[in-house]
């Protein structure tokens, strides 16, 4: 077979799978992870048997997981060798992908496109590139009827199939969705039309054929493998708005209209699930709560970053400044509490707790050389 010099030896791969599965699995969904255990073990068993698809979605997989799983690398220039290896697999797994038919795509080819990207994302490829190629995604998924419903399919597919067409679809919206947060852009689902389903608040286990019956999903505040996509669709169109206006090249926000989307983003943030203030430790709750805390408590930073940064002592630009160490200090709060790996996804795949840094240290840097307010500023902010 011909990438199969590329695997590591077992031990690598499966330390590596593993990384990969309580990280990215946690969170956004692209594989169904008991059908992958189960061609994995094939795999396994007849190396040169499998699927050309599976054996690329293996090399994305621990790709991703390089940076994440490795705790000792050596290093080539100022490049890990973990990383230049996630490369060449990456490398070989697009090259692959420009080989396959355009005209029949299959489950497989939409999941390593989405782990290509997420790839990138992680190790740091062609970081310029992750917007536009988040969009390019989309556009594809939209292309292929990705925004519509699959149960408008019909009896064309089964119901674990409409399943993780929604599963395709959120996740790769989620990630454009961010991509264009991260990169103060534009994202190009805004004015999008799509009537594709919220996701099945389900376990792995109990996707089956029949699992379009939507009286399997469960409870909101029951913890499962998709719940992380589940409760943040909820909260989609207001993020994909502010992103919308707060990128806007014309008129800035008024104060009134900061405070008015500031009380949504707070109501979304209280309504977050009852399994977030719980202890999900055996599971992947962790990771997921902290992704839906951060990603709301971001928004609160765009709002009122342009008033916090005016070197003004007036109450508005006061309270801005207050609401943004604030809410920098949650996201801090809720990187910090992450697990080794855990803590290694967030801070290589996303930037917003970067933004929360800055945030902190402009915030104390103006309350500072603004007179008679640095002790007041530090004291409201911090509740003391």
């Amino acid at each position: 077979m011909e990438f199969l010099h590329l695997f590591p030896n077992e031990e690598t791969s499966n330390r590596l799978i593993h990384a990969y599965l309580d990280t990215v699995e946690t969170t956004y969904r692209i594989v169904h992870v008991p059908s992958f255990w189960k061609e994995y073990q094939t795999f396994l068993v007849d190396r040169k048997a499998a699927r050309p698809a599976f054996i690329i979605l293996m090399l994305l997989m621990m790709s991703t997981a390089s940076c994440l799983a490795e705790e000792k690398s050596t290093h080539v220039g100022d490049s890990a060798v973990v990383r230049e290896r996630a490369a060449l697999w990456i490398e070989v797994s697009e090259r692959w992908l420009q080989n396959q038919s355009h005209k029949q795509i299959y489950l497989a080819i939409w999941q390593i496109r989405c782990l290509i990207l997420l790839s990138k994302q992680v190790n740091v490829i062609k970081k310029k590139r992750i917007w536009t190629e988040a969009g390019t995604l989309l556009r594809q998924a939209m292309a292929a009827g990705f925004h519509r419903d699959p149960g408008n399919l019909g009896q064309k597919c089964t119901g674990f199939d409409h399943e993780m067409r929604r599963r395709l679809w959120a996740t790769i919206t989620e990630l454009e969705l961010q991509a264009s947060i991260d990169r103060g852009m534009p994202s190009a689902l805004a004015g999008v039309s799509s009537d594709c389903a919220t996701v099945q608040n389900i376990d792995d286990n109990n996707l089956t054929d029949e699992a379009d019956d939507t009286s399997r999903s469960k409870n909101w505040d029951l913890y499962t493998d998709s719940s992380y996509l589940h409760v943040s669709k909820s909260s989609f169109a207001l993020r994909a708005t502010l992103n919308s206006l707060v990128n806007n090249l014309g008129l800035p926000l008024q104060w009134e209209q900061v405070v008015d989307y500031e009380e949504l983003v707070k109501a979304e943030l209280e309504s977050l699930p009852a399994w977030m203030r719980s202890d999900p430790s055996d599971r992947g709750g962790a990771l997921s709560g902290a992704i839906l805390q951060i990603q709301l408590q971001q928004l609160l930073i765009l709002l009122h970053m342009p008033f916090a940064r005016k070197m003004d002592s007036n109450s508005r630009c006061s309270v801005s400044r207050m609401i943004c160490f604030q809410a920098a200090q949650r996201i801090l709060d809720q990187v910090r509490k992450l697990s080794q790996h855990q803590y290694s996804f967030i801070l290589l795949f996303r930037q917003d707790y970067f933004r929360a840094a800055l945030a902190v240290c402009h915030c104390a840097y103006i309350s500072h050389n603004i007179p008679g307010i640095t002790r007041k500023f530090f004291s409201r902010a911090t509740g003391s």
